[in-house]
């Protein structure tokens, strides 16, 4: 399997993130219904992961390229969630998805919220696998919803 890397987004490559970004919420857009704005579509917490200390946005490697791109926040209340986990079409179901995002848990031990769409069952199949026999979860469905809780330790 190919070498995984976590790297964190600098300022200067914000605008390769924001065409990422539109990808990504150009699929999401089928299931939540947003719609673009004069082509684009509004990601109104953007600017946050480059000036709040507790939001972290990453590049996912394979091999040193580019595959995806995860957005990490800790919530007010000490619980971390992947605000935004995205890998392109072309590097799905290579394994690339489930190792980075086991390693994102692992970078940031303690309580984690996952949350999809209710429609996006590729999304909800995802993490269940990715949880499956790494982290013990709790998983509720809302209206428009799912959402897994796990907590992680910290490693010594």
């Amino acid at each position: 399997m190919a070498a995984i890397d976590l790297v964190l987004i600098r300022e200067q490559e914000k605008p390769r993130l924001w065409s990422m970004l539109q990808r990504y919420l150009a699929e999401l857009s089928t299931l939540g219904g947003a719609q673009a704005v004069a082509g684009e579509f509004q990601y109104r917490y953007f600017e946050d992961y480059w000036r709040d200390p507790e939001r972290w946005p990453f590049w996912i490697t394979s091999d040193g390229q580019v595959a995806g791109f995860a957005l990490v926040r800790r919530r007010d209340d000490g619980v971390v969630e992947m605000a935004e986990f995205f890998i392109a079409a072309e590097h799905r179901r290579s394994g690339i998805g489930s190792k980075s995002a086991r390693a994102l848990f692992a970078r940031f031990p303690g309580r984690w919220h996952l949350s999809e769409f209710r429609q996006n069952h590729p999304a909800i199949s995802f993490w269940r696998t990715v949880l499956r026999g790494f982290a013990a979860y709790e998983e509720t469905a809302g209206e428009e919803r799912i959402e897994q809780s796990f907590e992680l330790s910290n490693p010594h």
